[in-house]
């Protein structure tokens, strides 16, 4: 179970947002789902750079890869 901390300043009870995470992670299917939806997020990141970058629309890149601009803003919002 996550550590329940207390705030000095307010005396309010809380559980940080790292001990969860820590504790989910713990979990060898969680860890690994969590891996695998950075990498899209990184992916995705990295697609809407580099178009951005190249100075093209999701309508031309699309073009350019022969695929629809929806594919493009989906994956870009992964």
């Amino acid at each position: 179970m996550a550590k329940v901390r207390t705030d000095n300043k307010t005396r309010r009870k809380y559980v940080s947002h790292a001990d969860v995470l820590d504790q989910q992670l713990a979990n060898p299917v969680v860890r690994a789902a969590y891996i695998e939806r950075r990498y899209v997020q990184e992916i995705a990141r990295a697609v809407r750079s580099m178009r951005e970058s190249a100075g093209l629309s999701q309508d031309q890149l699309a073009a350019l890869v022969d695929m629809k601009q929806p594919a493009i803003a989906r994956l870009e919002t992964s």
